[in-house]
């Protein structure tokens, strides 16, 4: 940069001045006004030495606050030909100095007395403020791409703060990444997750015809992007293809799941692809890996979805459908047998399962109690906070010969903890939901029993697991192994009735996720001798609970036109804001609905659906889960107006994407 730039501008007016004056004289010789020329030469003359003087002392304070302010990481002289472009910018962003590599990569640009924003669009100079030593942020000029390191310079009494920034180009090395990464490998595997249901009570034509559809889209789809496509069964499907391609298929949100669903050959239910997505792997096998853990996970969230998995989380797109329920019983059969001979090597059982079991969480372990009696082992319920439907069912078994000593504290697992102690885990999935999740650490078999959508956080290394989202309840599928266990029903009727009573609860009294499959179930415990209007006493209120329910289920606001949130800052129990979200459903045009009140230290969200939201999905993004119509999710310390604000929030983005 030439020395006089500062000054041009001074320059110029002074140039200016000098030609008026010069324009006076000459007009005043022409008219013979030689004492007026003689005093206008005189002030002209002035007015050189003044503007001289005053430039040479402008550049000499200038050169003199350059060298100030950057002799404390740089001499004066060497600045100018630092390798990299480099300019200067004050408090306010002005740029005070450039060096010749910034003018070059420029192109000659004038950047003096610029604003800093100029050449950095959306560049905050508020955050420049707050930088201490070195700072670096990424930005990109003129189609170039660029590392931006920023250096604050203290200054003194007479000279400011200054912030020096230098440009590394990172336009080759972002190309060389963007390339890689589009180029990185993609590992999908494909399940129809419905094929048996489907393909059940149609003929030969029509099933040839389903198959053909489902081949012909997934070929298209991939072969669209580049990809390559391998049927490895009549319901599975392999594919790899990159990472380009990829985001490519994602960019047009799966709709392979839509053309899939909306196959209509003359079948009776609709098929749904379940996709998993492995990338970022470290190979192509672990590419391989993730994407069947995705699979694993896409299934065990009710199918109809895509879950992508890379090194660390999981994503979910689609799950827009319930779940289907399966027909066949063989993996009932299987699970049981497998779970009668884990049974009779261990030396004894632990049972726990969430956090404020409620009647299906009690009924699930009572049942596994009655199965390890049948086989003559000894089986103990670790004591929780029950709700008050299980309180009452606990409280009544507690009374029988049979239940004598089997609800015990936690201090019991250390007095009583054997080698091949076996831990039954029920009705939940996740660890963060567990009653006692320090037990996942000891050593012991684990056994996982649930029917709830898999949580990203799932508990892993389980001797036996049965996971089973298409269930009702886990007492159904509790009551379900019954017959493959025991030649005889080993049910007291106690336990019987809080099966069925786990049943009722989860369906809502029969009405919900009500199969063929639950109304078997709750016809083998009626064969044991339940009855039903006992059972119905259970989940009785009294007058104050009531009321509390109808006044939690007055204070609902509609929101988007059809999903009804209430909320509370008052303290009530988790039984009472599921009632009162199961309540809200029961109004004309309510098509879900959210309860959010204070339990103790926690925050409890209820949320139901008529079947056309997935309060699952929307739920899960508050750390909840459950299934598509039910769910629910505890925030701890939160605060209610803070998480109806962040609900209403994640139900607009849900609206919009599907």
């Amino acid at each position: 940069m030439k020395r006089t730039e500062p000054f041009n501008q001074f320059y110029w007016g002074d140039i200016f001045s000098k030609i008026i004056f010069f324009i006076c004289i000459t007009a005043a010789v022409c008219i013979k006004q030689w004492f007026f020329a003689l005093f206008m030469s005189s002030a002209l003359l002035l007015s050189f030495l003044f503007s001289e003087m005053s430039t040479r002392r402008g550049l000499y304070q200038l050169n003199r606050s350059y060298k100030k302010t950057f002799s404390r990481i740089n001499s004066s002289e060497s600045m100018p030909g630092f390798p990299f472009p480099a300019v200067a910018v004050t408090m306010k962003g002005k740029i005070t100095w450039y060096n010749q590599a910034m003018e070059q990569m420029l192109n000659g640009e004038l950047l003096f007395q610029q604003n800093i924003k100029e050449l950095i669009k959306n560049f905050s100079i508020d955050a420049l403020t707050n930088v201490e030593g070195q700072n670096t942020f990424s930005t990109s000029i003129h189609n170039a791409s660029y590392t931006v390191y920023v250096q604050r310079i203290h200054g003194n009494e007479t000279v400011d703060d200054l912030f020096l920034l230098y440009f590394l180009d990172t336009t080759e090395r972002d190309n060389l990444q963007n390339i890689n990464t589009n180029e990185k490998f993609v590992f999908m595997s494909v399940s129809i997750d419905n094929y048996e249901e489907v393909m059940q009570g149609i003929s030969d034509e029509i099933r040839s015809r389903i198959c053909s559809c489902i081949d012909h889209i997934m070929s298209s789809t991939i072969s669209e992007v580049g990809g390559v496509i391998h049927k490895t069964d009549r319901d599975r499907y392999v594919v790899s293809l990159s990472n380009a391609s990829f985001h490519t298929i994602m960019a047009k949100k799966f709709q392979a799941l839509d053309l899939v669903r909306e196959i209509n050959v003359g079948n009776i239910l609709a098929p749904t692809l379940s996709i998993g997505v492995g990338i970022e792997g470290k190979s192509y096998v672990e590419c391989a890996d993730f994407s069947r853990a995705a699979l694993d996970m896409a299934l065990g969230r009710g199918g109809d979805q895509v879950v992508i998995k890379n090194q660390d989380t999981f994503q979910y797109f689609g799950g827009k459908t319930r779940e289907v329920e399966k027909r066949t019983k063989v993996k009932a059969r299987v699970v049981g047998y497998a779970l009668r001979e884990l049974i009779l090597q261990c030396d004894n059982i632990l049972i726990t399962g969430h956090k404020n079991p409620d009647a299906d969480c009690i009924g699930a372990a009572m049942g596994i109690v009655a199965i390890a009696r049948s086989l003559g082992k000894k089986a103990f319920i670790l004591q929780a906070d029950y709700d008050d439907t299980a309180s009452m069912i606990a409280k009544e078994s507690a009374e029988t010969l049979e239940y004598k000593n089997v609800y015990v504290k936690k201090s019991f697992i250390n007095e009583h903890l054997r080698p091949n102690t076996l831990l039954f885990v029920l009705d939940t999935n996740s660890p963060k939901y567990m009653e006692h999740p320090e037990l996942l650490k000891l050593n012991m078999q684990t056994a996982l029993i649930d029917h709830h959508r898999k949580s990203a956080d799932f508990i892993q290394n389980v001797v036996l697991g049965y996971h089973e989202p298409y269930a009702s309840s886990t007492s159904e599928m509790i009551t379900e192994m019954l017959p493959y266990i025991s030649n005889r029903n080993p049910l007291l009727k106690i336990e019987a009735e809080a099966l069925f009573a786990g049943i009722y609860l989860d369906t809502k009294s029969f009405t919900f996720k009500t199969g063929v499959r639950t109304l078997e179930a709750a016809a083998y415990l009626r064969r044991a001798g339940i009855d039903p209007i006992k059972v119905k006493q259970f989940f009785k209120n009294d007058l104050k609970s009531f009321t509390m329910r109808a006044e939690l289920i007055q204070k609902a606001k509609l929101h988007f036109g059809h999903i009804a949130i209430a909320r509370t800052n008052n303290d009530r129990t988790p039984s009472l804001i599921a009632q009162a979200a199961d309540e809200l459903l029961n109004i004309a045009g309510i098509d879900a609905s959210f309860v959010i009140a204070v339990h103790g230290e926690d925050c409890i969200i209820s949320g139901r659906s008529t079947g056309t939201i997935n309060v699952q999905r929307v739920l899960e993004k508050l750390g909840g889960g459950g299934h598509f119509s039910v769910a629910g999710a505890q925030v701890h310390d939160g605060d209610p107006e803070e998480i109806e604000e962040t609900l209403i929030q994640t139900l607009e983005d849900y609206l919009k994407e599907v």
